[in-house]
């Protein structure tokens, strides 16, 4: 599994792309572990497109049929590593940093669903996809016309701003309706 991110909240002439280690994904109910992160982690709800087959070149139009489904994502950042490196690639390669899951919605409208973030039972962040300045399709050709999309692969789209650190003993929860709950419990790496 291969990760990409797409920024969908600005509005720039050309999508902001990442691509994230393919092992860097993680799954529901595992730990997440603060590794060498001073400030703690921040949490950052998604939601994950999951593309079902080979796609290259797709048309916004088409897009839908190289989508298998969508899922959760917390694209966790190490935020004290990101500002020493002044960029992302460090600070969200950790190896727990990419929970993923709880399943796969196939029978979701990507383009208006709820999308939050609880951490120790608190709502940290709340929104919904009819906020993307592109849909989902049209991200799905945008990503597509720059590299290879394969089976397996998972798009994240971007997360809303706040929620703050996570701590060691913080219970996080991403949910989206029409997917479910993706649960993760913040350790020290030590306990792991």
């Amino acid at each position: 599994m291969a990760r990409y991110d797409v920024d969908v909240r600005i509005q720039p002439r050309q999508h902001v792309r990442r691509t994230v280690r393919a092992r860097s994904g993680h799954a529901a109910y595992e730990r997440v572990m603060r590794e060498h992160v001073e400030s703690g982690g921040t949490p950052g709800m998604e939601l994950a497109i999951v593309i079902r087959k080979r796609c290259r070149h797709a048309t916004p139009e088409r897009a839908r049929e190289y989508v298998l489904g969508y899922t959760c994502l917390n694209d966790l950042t190490a935020r004290d590593i990101e500002q020493h490196d002044h960029q992302k690639t460090r600070a969200k390669a950790f190896d727990t940093f990419c929970p993923i899951g709880p399943c796969i919605s196939t029978d979701l409208d990507p383009n208006a669903a709820e999308v939050e973030t609880w951490v120790n039972g608190e709502l940290r962040q709340v929104g919904n996809t009819k906020g993307f300045v592109f849909p989902v399709e049209d991200v799905v050709a945008r990503v597509s016309a720059v590299m290879t999309l394969l089976a397996g692969d998972v798009i994240a789209t971007g997360t809303p701003a706040g929620v703050g650190p996570l701590l060691p003993g913080d219970r996080v929860e991403v949910r989206i309706d029409g997917i479910g709950s993706l649960k993760n419990p913040v350790i020290k790496l030590q306990e792991a």
